[in-house]
């Protein structure tokens, strides 16, 4: 029994990269001094989250550079405004939010998996088993919290 659990807990923490693959990228130094970024934090390493910043610019932002940018090329700032940007079509939307109900469903079940098992289990980077130590459990936890919020919206 307790090697099934094991299975479930290693099975429900390999799914947790993919949530947090487009969603967070950490910095760290390794051991010879060189700086490292990745999506994935080694086991037994300090690293820290590098903010990500994904806003585009304002439209009078692009307008105004879209209107100097021309001026300078000659075509004069009364050429053609800029199309409004192609809006996802329906399948796309749908797409996205069947993935965003899927990481929510994930992120919960890993949230009640780490919360409930005394021992948390994880893969390192050679695919070793690995037991998380208390502050690894807890960073795990502080992030699947984040990923909830992220992907299933804000607690009621």
């Amino acid at each position: 029994m307790k090697r099934i659990g094991r299975i479930v807990v290693l099975t429900v923490l390999a799914t947790a990269p993919a949530l947090t693959a487009a969603a967070q990228v950490y910095r760290w130094v390794d051991s010879a001094g060189t700086v490292q970024y990745s999506e994935r934090v080694p086991v037994g390493v300090r690293a820290e989250p590098v903010p990500l910043h994904y806003a585009p610019a304002s439209q009078g932002q692009a307008g105004e550079e879209l209107k100097r940018l021309r001026e300078r090329s000659g075509l004069g700032a009364a050429s053609t405004p800029p199309a409004a940007p192609p809006q996802p079509s329906a399948d796309r939307k749908a797409e996205q939010e069947r993935q965003q109900a899927e990481n929510c469903r994930v992120a919960r079940e890993n949230l009640r998996v780490l919360e409930t098992a005394q021992r948390v289990w994880s893969k390192d980077a050679q695919g070793n088993d690995v037991r998380l130590d208390d502050d690894q459990k807890q960073a795990r936890l502080e992030e699947t919290r984040r990923q909830i919020q992220q992907y299933c919206g804000p607690s009621p």
